[in-house]
Formats: structure tokens, C-alpha cells, sequence
């Protein structure tokens, strides 16, 4: 329960470290493995470097049934600072995007300059909330979200 709990649920609060621990097996450890599963299966990507979202492969059933539990970890972090979960809703579209979502983005940009300047504010806030999410200190003590994760009880 306590795994399933930490993974799905958007409720309560989580520590600096336990973002990072939790962030680095997804992203690190745990993408290894489709990507191996992908090697060994010969799999032909159309980009033929990386995957695209539109591949069938071990790699992207691994980052959509992902997606759920990072967005998730990112509302409990959000939860920590006191801030609303909503805040990662300004980061959800990172989950959806591929570089030919980004390269279909460059050639619209060109007919539409402005959406450049989207673009980038849009890129520039999602680094500040990375940034934030990682490195800020969480409230002490109990807030609005639950218990603070590192008191002991």
C-alpha cells in the first residue's frame, strides 16, 4: 500500500529527498530497462536515434504509464512548499511533448513569431519550477497538505 500510495496518490506532502530519490529511479534506473528490452528487440524507431511518441516500443509504454507518477510526485512537492498542486499542471504539457512535437512547434513559430515568445516564457517557468521542486526547502511543521515528511511521529 505504502509503494502504491507514494506512486499514485496526489495527497500529502513529499521531502526534497524523497523527490530526488524518487525522480532519479524513475528517470535513471527504471528507463534502462525499456530501453534495454528495446535493444534487444532490434526495435527501428523512425527517428532511428530516439523514440518517438508514436513508436511502439518498450521505452514509450514505460514513459506514458510514467507519466501518472511523476505528475503525481510533482503535485506532493508541490504540496511541501505550501504551494497548490495545480502548479504542475504549468509542467504537465513536458509529459506530452517529443522533439517532433517541438521541430512541428519550430515551423508554426516561423508562420506565428509570437508563439516563440510563448515558448520560451513557457520553458523559462517550467525551469524555475524544476529548479524550485528540487532545491527549495519544504514548510516545517504541519501545512494545509498533511504532516511535515521528515518529523518524525
Amino acid at each position: 500500500m505504502f509503494l502504491a500510495q507514494k506512486l499514485f496518490s496526489p495527497y500529502g506532502r513529499l521531502s526534497r529527498g524523497g523527490y530526488w530519490l524518487w525522480a532519479i529511479l524513475f528517470l535513471t534506473v527504471l528507463s534502462v530497462v525499456p530501453m534495454l528490452i528495446d535493444y534487444l528487440l532490434q526495435v527501428q524507431y523512425t527517428d532511428s536515434v530516439w523514440p518517438s511518441m508514436f513508436d511502439f516500443s518498450a521505452s514509450n509504454v514505460y514513459y506514458w504509464l510514467s507519466t501518472w507518477p511523476l505528475f503525481a510526485l510533482s503535485i506532493k512537492r508541490f504540496h511541501d512548499l505550501g504551494l497548490t498542486g495545480w502548479w504542475s499542471t504549468v509542467m504537465l504539457p513536458q509529459f506530452f511533448l517529443s522533439a517532433e512535437l517541438f521541430e512541428f512547434g519550430r515551423y508554426i513559430a516561423t508562420a506565428i513569431g509570437n508563439w516563440v515568445y510563448l515558448g520560451t516564457i513557457w520553458l523559462l517557468a517550467i525551469f524555475i519550477l524544476g529548479i524550485m521542486l528540487a532545491f527549495a526547502r519544504g514548510n516545517l511543521g504541519k501545512n494545509q497538505y498533511g504532516q511535515d515528511p521528515l518529523e518524525k511521529s
